[in-house]
């Protein structure tokens, strides 16, 4: 931390996609954000009109602060990419940035996360952090719960992408040197763990379970062979008498099924396949598959033990690893 930090908080900010709130295409300006992992500003860093956007954007925006490139649209978030700027001063174009307009100038981000059309998590409140209107606007999570939950989400994404050492333990700066390692968790006196960790099925209730396994696999297994891929399903039988359900040997893809997208099925699924891999040479691609997509806090859970996921929509399978499953 370097000093003079303590005196100054870290500030959260949202940038839109639409750079200037002209009509060039947004989707221009997203590509060139995640591509260069930059947030950028269409109005001089000199030019005091449109509120003095500008010259916010270039010089009130301070290192290590967090930056948030999303806006609504039809009232509802879009999220394009999040990171923490990486250096006090603004950035002008340099002559190889491809971007459909040259921006007046850009800020860089890193760590960098592209959120670009994938799911929000349901439970963090992105429409009321979004309710502004204008290209640059600030969040003030010290003294609005919404926006405070958004920044605090950010943050635990964020820590989660950092290698260097970059972000140190606060997740806001204040006078009193206040940290928040985790988002979801809360500190209670000890006492005996009164959580359910151990479920016992009926026989009727296991012959179920394996049962809707057993038809989901089938229909997978119909489904990726019918494409005319070459994609076929076999099974790999190791030691001890694991038997896992499903390996597409030509993607080296490795696959458990469950009968439900809970989290308790969802967490046995993660310790069976890192069992599994654990047996054979090399690493695998590991998904779960079941019968419909689990929330977005599973999903992200997932991700960081690079485990994909594959669901049922619609007479299909899709998955969320780019088709490396489908």
């Amino acid at each position: 931390m370097k000093a003079g930090d303590h005196e100054r908080r870290r500030h959260f900010w949202v940038v839109s996609p639409a750079v200037d709130g002209g009509n060039r295409p947004v989707e221009k300006w997203v590509d060139a954000s995640i591509r260069w992992h930059a947030a950028f500003m269409g109005y001089a860093p000199n030019d005091l009109r449109h509120k003095g956007i500008g010259p916010r954007f270039a010089k009130t925006i301070s290192a290590d602060d967090v930056i948030l490139i999303a806006r609504r649209k039809h009232k509802q978030p879009e999220v394009v990419a999040f990171g923490v700027v990486r250096d006090n001063n603004y950035r002008p174009p340099r002559g190889d940035l491809k971007t459909p307009d040259p921006p007046e100038s850009c800020r860089v981000l890193e760590p960098f996360i592209a959120w670009w059309k994938r799911r929000l998590p349901p439970s963090v409140p992105f429409e009321g952090a979004l309710k502004h209107t204008m290209a640059l606007a600030r969040l003030h999570p010290e003294n609005d719960g919404e926006h405070r939950r958004v920044c605090e989400w950010m943050w635990q994404q964020l820590s989660r992408k950092d290698k260097g050492g970059l972000l140190g333990l606060a997740w806001i700066k204040t006078g009193d040197s206040h940290s928040k390692d985790t988002q979801d968790a809360n500190e209670i006196p000890f006492r005996r763990n009164q959580q359910l960790d151990y479920k016992f099925w009926t026989r009727k209730q296991r012959r179920r379970a394996l049962r809707k396994e057993r038809q989901l696999t089938e229909r997978y297994e119909n489904w990726i062979e019918g494409k005319g891929n070459g994609y076929s399903l076999v099974t790999y039988k190791f030691q001890g008498n694991l038997e896992c359900d499903a390996v597409e040997k030509k993607r080296d893809n490795l696959i458990e099924a469950k009968s439900s997208n809970k989290r308790e099925y969802v967490r046995m699924a993660v310790g069976q396949l890192l069992d599994y891999e654990f047996h054979v040479e090399g690493s695998m691609n590991k998904a779960i598959l079941v019968p419909n997509r689990p929330g977005a806090d599973i999903e992200q859970w997932l991700q960081s033990l690079n485990i994909s996921l594959i669901w049922r929509e619609k007479g299909t399978f899709r998955d969320n690893a780019r088709g490396k499953f489908t």
